[in-house]
């Protein structure tokens, strides 16, 4: 059949329609998600987070693609440490440092040794093959070894020779440390070495004792002196010397071991731990009658040093016998001890001796050649200050120790006093009640009872029942005829008033009472009485006033707020505002934090009762009021409050500071010369360059559509409302994304 060239540009023209609508579905796609793109390059902002991932991947990566390094493993050096036999003083000792691979893998690095030495030794030399770095500084000694070979396990470096010089101040021993270090060494509990070092010497420790502790003139005494080695080393040409004092005759001596000639005892040797003992016998001479003896040894010495000379002497004494008095003196009552207790003693030959107690409270009374105590009929008296003396007469026995302890009495005032409150306000009576009482032996006579009352009391009465006198101003002084006997008491009460305004520094109000009496009384401690009460202190009341707004026109409202505090230390009562208002405002309503509130329409007064202002204490109180239409011009409106309350008996009253507002007859406010504010639209992220390239792109794909339509058309083809439908869209879509270009483009 044959095909007419109508019908072929028909075919043809109907597969390029299909063609061109298979396009414009793809190119509507790719716009579309050109859309979805933009609108996210829009909006999205890459955070904070993301950019460090960017930033860190690649150099996480970097790192992970190296090799990592290699961890040695079983790599173990220690150390020992050790010298040969005992160190001399004065000489020098060497020790000997090794270092050993106790691991199973070689070791490779520098190893460095070092030690520093103790107190006692002084580094002179440091030595050692492959050990090419020893160095010394002070006490301290430093060896290195480049080790380059390394060290294979089991095996050791060269030992280290230390050579050091050796003092007495070493003695009796040291320990020294030597620590390595390398840096490949997994092991550190091995890496340093002590080394205890006995130095030779000797401590040679000296005792002494005596028998009997008294003995008579011309009776034998005998001394044991004993000398042991605490080592830590035998010794050699040991020596002591035992001179006797003056007063004793020497009568012979027996050593355990060596000899004893003049006061010098030879013993020779003494190995570590041995003793040797000398016994000394001797007889106080005629004419030491009382006296105590000391003997003392002047000194040990041995071929080696002594490290511990304190104890190289040795010191006893003994009295010859002879008469004395001895005794304690203590307080009645108590039974202590009194000190510095002056003790008179008189014998029987009317000899009169002086002494005082010792800070045990005993006396001693010695017979001796030049204070002879004849024995018979004695007496003796002690006295002390705050005491009342004491005599004893008794009978003193010759030859012996006679005791006589004396008892002094005394008398004891203690004084109480207490308030009936511990609180108190101003202007308030206190009633105080007081007590003196005599816990002491002695009667108390001639007692004197003294009040000092402060500056913020006045007295008022009291119930003594005898009559006070009043010295100075604030002072009452009472005076019984009667003594106070032991255990009894003047018990009474008086009354005091508060002053009605108190310093505002006011914090307490103090009181003293004090009793004293004639009699000897040595415990003045409790004699007086201080009693602390503590005060209210003053208050400080103050009442600020404010206005909101300060212009309001006829029939508007303003509101007062009225703040009342108190910043002082004391509380009041019966706080009470009161604020009269203009006749151009009308009171609506009044509250208050505290209290309560009243309003009188007619007199335009606000009252509010808050009773009790405490201390720091804040009390706000709200009017709020209406402008009546009484005013006819503009004028001011000034307003001020004020507050009265109760404290101390006294009313005070406090005026608060004045507030105003501009009261404008007519309906509308002036206007205030400032221009209206503008309104902008909110800023927001603007699409950009991507917007405007998705403007262009969708109205040449809408033109071409609507071309190709316009075409088709003219060929008189069917199908052509498809390509004016996309071509429409296109174009739509076109000015929907300039719309967002534009805020942009007019930046």
């Amino acid at each position: 059949m044959e095909i007419k060239p109508n019908e072929q540009n028909t075919g043809t023209f109907m597969k390029m329609r299909r063609w061109i609508r298979i396009f414009s579905c793809i190119a509507l796609a790719i716009a579309l998600l050109w859309v979805g793109f933009t609108f996210m390059a829009a909006s999205d902002e890459p955070s904070a987070s993301n950019l460090q991932l960017e930033i860190h991947q690649p150099a996480i990566a970097l790192a992970a693609s190296e090799p990592l390094p290699l961890q040695q493993v079983a790599q173990d050096l220690s150390i020992t440490k050790s010298h040969t036999g005992n160190f001399q003083i004065g000489t020098q000792g060497t020790y000997f440092l090794t270092v050993t691979n106790v691991g199973t893998g070689q070791v490779n690095g520098v190893v460095t040794i070092t030690d520093i030495l103790p107190a006692g030794l002084t580094p002179v030399q440091a030595s050692g093959a492959g050990w090419t770095a020893c160095g010394i500084t002070g006490q301290a000694v430093a060896c290195s070894h480049e080790n380059l070979s390394g060290l294979p396990a089991g095996s050791s470096l060269p030992t280290v020779s230390l050579i050091v010089n050796v003092s007495q101040a070493a003695a009796p021993s040291v320990t020294n440390v030597a620590t390595l270090t390398n840096a490949n060494d997994t092991n550190s509990a091995n890496n340093s070495a002590s080394d205890p070092t006995t130095i030779v010497s000797a401590d040679l420790a000296v005792t002494k004792t005596v028998s009997p502790a008294v003995v008579a003139e011309l009776s034998p005494i005998n001394y044991t002196v004993t000398i042991r080695n605490n080592g830590p080393s035998d010794t050699t040409g040991v020596v002591l010397t035992d001179t006797l004092p003056a007063g004793l005759t020497f009568l012979g001596a027996t050593p355990s071991q060596g000899t004893f000639s003049s006061g010098v005892w030879s013993v020779g040797n003494l190995a570590n731990g041995a003793s040797a003992s000398l016994q000394i016998s001797a007889q106080p001479n005629a004419s030491t009658l009382g006296q105590t003896i000391t003997n003392t040894t002047s000194g040990v010495r041995s071929d080696l040093f002594d490290h511990q000379s304190a104890n190289n002497q040795a010191s006893v004494n003994f009295r010859v016998q002879s008469t004395r008095l001895i005794g304690l003196v203590t307080a009645a009552g108590s039974s202590l001890p009194i000190v510095s207790a002056n003790v008179v003693f008189t014998d029987s030959l009317n000899r009169v001796y002086n002494t005082l107690t010792g800070a045990n409270g005993w006396y001693t009374f010695t017979e001796t050649t030049t204070s002879p105590i004849a024995a018979g009929n004695f007496s003796v008296r002690a006295s002390a200050s705050g005491y009342q003396a004491a005599t004893v007469f008794s009978t003193l026995t010759a030859g012996v120790d006679n005791r006589q302890d004396l008892i002094l009495g005394t008398t004891d005032l203690a004084v109480a006093k207490s308030p009936n409150d511990t609180t108190v306000l101003p202007g308030q009576i206190i009633t105080y009640t007081m007590a003196i009482t005599n816990v002491g032996v002695l009667p108390a006579s001639q007692v004197v009872i003294t009040d000092v009352l402060p500056t913020t009391l006045t007295y008022i009465t009291d119930t003594f029942g005898i009559a006070h006198t009043q010295p100075v101003a604030g002072t009452i002084v009472w005076k019984p005829s009667t003594a106070l006997a032991t255990n009894g008491s003047f018990r009474f009460r008086m009354r005091v008033q508060v002053a009605n305004a108190l310093p505002s520094a006011t914090a307490s109000i103090v009181n003293s009472l004090t009793a004293r009496t004639s009699t000897a009384e040595a415990n003045l401690s409790n004699n007086t009485a201080q009693n602390t009460i503590t005060s209210t202190g003053t208050p400080n009341i103050g009442i600020t006033k404010s206005v909101f707004p300060t212009q309001v026109r006829t029939a508007q409202n303003a509101t007062y707020t009225i703040v009342v505090n108190n910043t002082g230390t004391a509380l009041v009562t019966g706080a009470t505002v009161t604020d009269q208002f203009s006749s151009y405002v009308d009171i609506i309503s009044v509250t208050t934090t505290k209290g309560t509130a009243t309003a009188n329409s007619s007199s335009r007064t606000v009252t509010v009762n808050i009773g009790l202002l405490n201390p720091n204490e804040v009390v706000t109180i709200t009017v709020i009021v209406r402008v009546n239409n009484t005013a006819t011009t503009n004028l001011t409106v000034s307003n001020t409050a004020s507050i009265a309350s109760l404290f101390g008996g006294a009313t005070s009253t406090r005026t608060s500071n004045s507030v105003s507002f501009q009261l404008l007859a007519t309906a509308t406010l002036p206007g205030t010369g400032e221009a209206e504010p503008s309104l902008s639209l909110e800023s927001k992220p603007q699409p950009g360059l991507p917007a405007l390239i998705s403007a262009v792109l969708l109205g040449v794909l809408g033109l071409l559509a609507l071309g190709y339509g316009i075409f088709v058309k003219r060929q008189g083809s069917q199908g052509t409302g498809w390509f004016f439908k996309m071509g429409a869209l296109f174009m739509m879509a076109a000015m929907e994304k300039r719309s967002y270009f534009r805020p942009f483009a007019n930046k």
